[in-house]
């Protein structure tokens, strides 16, 4: 329906399924309904007009599926309200006009891909409750300026934060194990890195090409530092 505007969805509507206003490209405002509870996989994939995802109308929107909002070019505002339980891969891959991102503290995963090459995103709030950062979750945000990632996150999945150039100030949290290959590769704004005395591993490349990095404090504790882990830091 490529000539769909607007929508207006009925007030006791509890799930948008799989698919339901997939490339509807001209779609630029829906309001989401109280008992929403569920977005399907690809509900509004491509929809490229479409300029604001506020779920917090909702009591309870606790899914999105993989793909859900994926290229969505003209997205700027997002609010996922308070009760957030599962975010699908892909779900906001290519939303290039993403300012902020804000994930509820009852979240605990974030997918692979879930927010990659969101490229105007500047703010980036992790919520409380995160373990673990799936692979590509945040890769090529390029206009992200600082990470802060919580005390509750314990794995960094491979090229999470690939490409992040932007990025000057990184904190990681007082729970983190893992961080896996090319995590933090080419974060060439980076200056300083401590990591906590939780991590045991580093992966290949993780830190390759932070070429502005001037100092790393290694804590004792550390186990493991695979290959090239901080290859072409100068």
């Amino acid at each position: 329906c490529e000539s769909l505007a607007t929508v207006t969805l009925n007030a006791n509507l509890r799930t948008i399924e799989d698919f339901t206003f997939y490339k509807c490209s001209s779609l630029y405002q829906i309001a989401f309904p109280r008992q929403l509870t569920s977005i399907g996989r690809s509900a509004f994939y491509k929809c490229t007009l479409l300029e604001d995802a506020n779920l917090s109308t909702t009591r309870a929107c606790t899914t999105i599926g993989d793909y859900a909002f994926y290229g969505c070019t003209n997205l700027k505002t997002l609010d996922f309200g308070t009760k957030l339980t599962s975010l699908g891969e892909y779900a906001f891959t290519g939303c290039t006009g993403l300012l902020a991102v804000k994930i509820p503290d009852t979240l605990t995963v974030i997918p692979r891909y879930a927010f990659s090459k969101c490229s105007a995103m500047t703010s980036l709030d992790l919520g409380l409750g995160v373990t673990l950062i799936d692979s590509f979750a945040f890769n090529k945000c390029s206009s992200l300026t600082a990470i802060l990632l919580p005390d509750t996150l314990l794995s960094l999945g491979d090229n999470a934060f690939y490409g992040c150039v932007s990025v000057g100030t990184l904190t990681l949290g007082n729970s983190l194990r893992t961080i896996g290959n090319y995590a933090f590769f080419n974060l060439s704004a980076l200056t300083g890195l401590s990591l906590p005395a939780s991590v045991e591993t580093i992966g290949k490349y993780a830190f390759k090409g932070c070429s502005s990095l001037t100092g790393v404090i290694l804590p004792a504790t550390l186990r493991e530092v695979l290959g090239n882990a901080f290859y072409g830091c100068h």
